[in-house]
């Protein structure tokens, strides 16, 4: 009986995990037992293939994720989580809060959406990249335009591998002297490996670059929503509101040195800091005494991304995705649609040109009634009759009142107000192809009589 608790409690907390967030390297043996089918190819995955994918991972995952001897780790803010009740669980190696006590996702949702909340990030992997040659080698490996940046500005990319397919997601942010990296927590030391691998392989043309993991001596706090500016201007001496949207400024904040970048996850105006490990506590402190502040988990942070039609890793993307397929094409400047220059760039390219066809592309569905369709629901035509799609992720929206998923969809269904159906607990439900994001939220622009003032911020 023992042993077949464990295997349940494996199981429930793998399902809560694929809910709430990011899917990790435990997926990997999961596929391996259920011997899932690609939708994007239609075949079954053989023991062979996912085998093969399981022994491409560092060893030092593997074993982190499969023995019991490897304790979880706690992020610098974990003792804030306990002060507010924070209903923690064991995330991408990390405790971190689903949500608080005496609230609930849609109150946290909620208050991001109309107030300002604060998002513990930290488990998120923060790297600096330093030396002559930077921005030609992080060309090699992203689809952005990094020496096209301006000094301070930040811009959201995607590694590439050599299929053409997604490796990660990441910011990256132009510093004067360097580059600042974050990448998803489940792909930080893949993404470490892959910037290293490609050192040692490129070394001849980039003698000087210097890759710094910042992630252990930092801490990482998002602030999030309308008022995330009104606040956080009360205790820095950086003027945001001369700060555009994607850019970083480096300044103090309460008193501690900080990097401060406008971004988020949500949706909604906001910033996240990177602090020092050991001032994060106090930090956290400062903000939550704040009335206009409340604490927010990884629950919220999952419905309001949805919402906003932002992409999860592992879910609406991964490593058998292209940019095109995942609707990102954006990221790719027309410079590089052009010249191209990144890994599995002629995949990719002819994509663009419609050399290649797109096997799947990334939509938005709105189900008025009913469950949420969750990962790995099949969607149909109207008629019912052909799978023309697979949810990658689905829940409920509570800004919307109603459910929204992200589908991977044959092109020839995806035209938005294409009438379509999911099947959930073995029941068909109506559903329809809508334009994302779901909630439209204006990007915050600085006014124009400060948008001629020159920023500066020190390294």
């Amino acid at each position: 009986m023992g042993a077949q608790r464990e295997s349940f409690s494996e199981r429930r907390a793998y399902i809560r995990q694929m809910i709430k967030g990011e899917r990790d390297k435990l997926t990997v043996w999961f596929d391996l037992k259920r011997g899932r089918v690609c939708f994007a190819c239609g075949t079954p995955y053989s023991s062979k293939k996912m085998l093969s994918k399981l022994l491409s991972l560092p060893t030092t995952g593997i074993l982190e994720r499969f023995s019991s001897h490897v304790a979880t780790k706690k992020t610098p803010f974990y003792d804030l989580h306990m002060k507010f009740g924070g209903d923690v669980t064991d995330f991408c190696g990390y405790y971190l809060p689903i949500k608080y006590a005496n609230s609930d996702i849609g109150i946290e949702h909620m208050n991001t959406r109309k107030k300002c909340t604060i998002f513990d990030v930290s488990h998120m992997g923060q790297f600096r990249l330093s030396g002559a040659g930077r921005e030609e080698f992080m060309e090699r490996l992203i689809v952005a335009d990094v020496r096209g940046l301006s000094t301070w500005s930040t811009k959201l990319s995607v590694f590439t591998n050599y299929r053409g397919g997604i490796s990660d997601d990441m910011m990256c942010t132009k510093c004067p002297n360097h580059l600042y990296l974050v990448v998803n927590a489940a792909c930080k030391e893949k993404d470490w490996n892959h910037i290293q691998h490609h050192l040692d392989l490129w070394k001849q043309d980039f003698p000087a670059l210097r890759i710094e993991d910042l992630s252990n001596a930092r801490g990482l706090l998002a602030i999030q929503g309308p008022n995330a500016m009104k606040v956080l201007q009360r205790y820095t001496n950086v003027n945001l509101a001369e700060q555009p949207f994607m850019s970083q400024r480096h300044g103090k904040i309460a008193g501690v040195d900080c990097f401060i970048t406008r971004c988020g996850y949500t949706g909604e105006d906001g910033f996240e800091i990177s602090i020092p490990k050991d001032q994060c506590m106090r930090l956290g402190e400062v903000l939550t005494r704040d009335r206009d502040v409340t604490p927010a988990g990884l629950g919220s942070r999952d419905s309001l991304r949805l919402e906003a039609g932002l992409c999860l890793y592992g879910h609406e993307i991964n490593d058998e995705s292209t940019p095109i397929e995942g609707g990102l094409k954006w990221l790719i400047p027309k410079k590089r649609q052009e010249q191209g220059g990144f890994l599995g760039d002629d995949v990719i390219l002819q994509q663009i040109r419609g050399e290649r066809p797109l096997r799947f592309m990334r939509c938005g569905l709105e189900i008025k009634s009913g469950a949420p369709a969750r990962e790995q629901t099949a969607v149909y035509d109207f008629q019912g009759l052909k799978q023309v799609g697979e949810v990658r992720s689905g829940l409920f929206a509570p800004s919307l009142g109603h459910p929204v998923a992200q589908a991977w969809m044959l092109p020839s269904h995806m035209e938005p107000g294409t009438e379509l159906k999911v099947r959930v607990r073995g029941r068909f439900q109506n559903a329809v192809v809508r334009e994302m994001p779901f909630v439209k939220k204006p990007f915050y622009r600085v006014p124009k009589k400060m948008a001629a003032k020159k920023c500066c911020g020190d390294d």
